[in-house]
């Protein structure tokens, strides 16, 4: 089945993707220990090295860069091998998403393979891996040598400079005084550390960022290698990570439909990831039941996309206040938006454009998605707010009393961000949004006091690794299937009736609800209980009942949605609309979804 095989490897993919994060910091943890570590040595070898007083001299300087360097070119290979170690364990676990439909010797091979992709990938400045690893190991050696060198020579000239004004009987000058100490063990322990670890600018910093962008590129590269040999693939969706809170270009390549394949698809390929270095974005498989006619017949280009959004919103996806109003005088086409002001400046000069007092250029039409198809693929996501406090305030536009006391800023975030998307589509507030404690309860609404809450149990949840609790209720799914076919031998009747009826449930469900494996926890009940909100506020009980009439839709339609879909038509209709509210209408049997649409034309009037 399409759609079991679909909600596999998206699980898995979720899954894996946390797994790959996780990855990811222990190997930087290493990392830096690795570099606190030859610190530790380098900073040694100055003490080893020191003459009187501590101070070192000209006369030792040789023999101590020569062991500073023996230390730096072990720094070198451990690295390296650091680097090919976490490059391999990523692509590994990128490529055993696909472990149900893949053998094991396929898994490695994609692993192989990526691996190799990586160390032959030329990035924009025409570098392979291996001449950044060697650009890193060299500014080492260089700004290490240059500190030291510096200090030893701006030390001694100020204690030669210190001895001439003592024996003319003079007093040593206040800036001479502050140069003498800069050959000593601690001047020069303390400028290592900074051009070492501490700089921004330093080695570790710029090591730092090689590992996390190819780190990532090895799972990226594994897991477009490992579709290749998986049935009814189209592409890719580019992922925003949750850790992403700044708008940037990668909520371009996320929400523009380039290929007609739907928001943030691309063949496979085609993907623009990574973006950028020290991304963490990620990329999903779509297949083929995932594309409309729809995404098909609404193609956008990038500039399309971006003339749709506000000008604060293109300066940080160009990131350039400059390249934005340039992009609006139709003065910046596609292939510039990644190059520097300053160089998209020269090339307007060039031309004899003053960049100061540019035209302004019509705006283009824009393609949006058909809201019968989805109606919330017209509802962009809000931005990210930073502050604790704002997004409070931001949420207060649909409740009066925002309670979630403790919850932090990235969890408002998502709780804002699913009333603004369901909530905001059809100007719908409701009362007070509190927490609850009650077990196993994700969230609930009441109609009556128009009250909302959030289960505590997902502000743990939204933390742990997306699909974790999908395996409890597949392992138990077995037992309770061999528990009913038992009771169904010796009963019969209205109650043999409603057991057939569970064990279609137990047998089509293959989650518990589609919160199990969404991307956002917190968005996704957040959007579950927004859509109890719409139920109840309009009263849609029973044009809800009759369009699913109208539509044929059966009992295992509704478990096709989720085991948690079947318990009644109110909570089919809240899981819908949080499969929708997350971009995925093609979960939903299509019975179902011209019913839910048939159902929002009641509300908005077409």
């Amino acid at each position: 089945m399409p759609l079991r095989q679909n909600a596999i490897i998206r699980r898995a993919s979720w899954r894996s993707q946390d797994r790959a994060n996780r990855l990811d910091a222990d190997v930087l943890s290493e990392l830096e220990a690795l570099y606190r570590a030859v610190l530790v040595d380098l900073q040694q070898q100055v003490n080893n090295h020191a003459g009187i007083n501590s101070v070192l001299g000209l006369n030792n300087l040789r023999e101590l860069m020569v062991a500073l360097n023996g230390r730096l070119d072990a720094l070198s290979e451990q690295q390296r091998s650091l680097l090919n170690s976490g490059m391999r364990r990523n692509a590994e676990t990128a490529a055993r998403v696909f472990s149900s439909i893949v053998d094991e010797q396929a898994i490695l091979n994609a692993a192989d393979e990526a691996v190799r992709t990586v160390h032959q990938f030329l990035t924009a400045d025409g570098l392979q891996l291996s001449d950044r690893l060697w650009r890193i190991d060299a500014q080492a050696r260089e700004k290490i040598g240059q500190a030291i060198q510096s200090a030893i020579i701006q030390g001694q000239s100020a204690s030669q400079a210190a001895q001439d004004f003592i024996g003319r009987g003079l007093p040593i000058p206040g800036d001479i005084k502050s140069k003498m100490g800069a050959a000593s063990v601690n001047a020069v322990n303390h400028a290592i550390a900074h051009e070492l670890v501490n700089s921004p600018a330093g080695v570790y910093r710029n090591a730092l960022r090689v590992f996390r962008t190819e780190i990532n590129r090895a799972y990226i590269n594994a897991y477009q290698q490992s579709l290749r040999g998986v049935e009814g693939v189209v592409g890719t969706r580019f992922l925003l990570s949750r850790n992403h809170p700044e708008r940037d270009i990668c909520d371009m390549h996320a929400r523009v439909n380039l290929y007609g394949l739907g928001p943030g698809v691309y063949p496979l390929g085609k993907s623009p990831l990574p973006a950028h270095p020290n991304t963490l974005s990620y990329e999903v498989a779509v297949f083929e039941e995932e594309v409309s006619s729809v995404h098909r017949a609404n193609r956008q280009t990038r500039s399309e996309w971006l003339a749709s959004q506000p000008p604060s919103v293109q300066a940080k996806v160009l990131n350039s206040v400059g390249k934005m109003r340039a992009f609006n005088a139709g003065l910046l086409p596609e292939n510039a938006f990644t190059a520097p002001w300053a160089v998209v400046k020269e090339r307007l000069l060039k031309k004899g454009i003053d960049p100061k007092n540019l035209p302004q250029a019509p705006v283009p039409e824009i393609a949006r998605l058909d809201k019968h198809i989805n109606p919330f693929a017209i509802r962009e996501l809000p931005a990210y707010i930073a502050r604790n406090s704002e997004v409070r305030r931001a949420i207060g536009k649909y409740v009066s009393g925002v309670g979630l006391k403790g919850a932090p800023v990235d969890m408002l975030n998502s709780v804002y961000a699913a009333f603004e998307v369901v909530l905001g589509r059809f100007n719908l507030e409701f009362n007070t949004l509190r927490w609850t404690n009650w077990k196993n309860v994700g969230g609930y609404y009441e109609s009556m006091s128009k009250q909302m809450a959030l289960g505590k149990l997902n502000f743990i949840r939204a933390k742990a690794t997306p699909g974790a609790y999908i395996e409890a209720f597949l392992e138990k799914k077995d037992e309770r299937i061999r528990m009913i076919k038992e009771e169904l031998k010796t009963t019969s009747g209205d109650y043999a009736d409603y057991l057939r009826q569970q064990l279609i449930r137990e047998l089509l469900a293959f989650r518990h609800g589609v919160t199990d494996d969404a991307q956002d926890v917190v968005y996704s009940v957040m959007a579950h209980e927004a859509g109890h909100t719409i139920f109840r506020t309009h009263k849609l009980a029973m044009p809800w009942h009759f369009a699913l009439k109208e539509f044929n839709v059966n009992y295992g339609d509704h478990a096709l949605v989720s085991h948690y879909a079947a318990f009644n038509e109110s909570e089919l209709f809240s899981e819908v609309t949080s499969l929708l509210a997350q971009g995925r209408e093609a979960e939903v049997p299509k019975g179902i979804l011209n019913a839910y649409n048939e159902v929002i034309k009641r509300i908005t009037g077409g």
